[in-house]
């Protein structure tokens, strides 16, 4: 349950940081999003306007994480040398999801 709670509150980042480039200030987006999203899905707790800016934040924090990830490729005798690793990790995987 924690896992797709985790993927629902990744895509939900995702989709803010999506329509983040239409916010203004003062827009009030966060704050009807919380309202619809709590009349969307009544059953559910979690979606005040601080949680959302929640997930936005986490969405930001792991996705660059997961696009920047690198790899010690060699060890020369003066330096480590470091590349960006040939594969990343697809999201689809639950590398972030697992968090207990």
């Amino acid at each position: 349950m924690n896992c797709e709670m985790l993927r629902f509150y990744w895509s939900l980042g995702r989709d803010i940081v999506a329509r983040d480039a239409e916010n203004v200030y003062g827009s009030g987006f966060y704050r009807n999003l919380s309202q619809d999203l709590k009349v969307a899905i009544p059953e559910a707790d979690g979606f005040s306007r601080q949680n959302l800016q929640y997930m936005k934040k986490m969405y930001l924090l792991y996705s660059q994480s997961l696009t920047n990830c690198q790899q010690v490729v060699g060890n020369s005798e003066t330096e480590i040398c470091q590349q960006v690793a040939g594969t990343t990790p697809n999201i689809n995987d639950d590398i972030i999801f697992s968090i207990p």
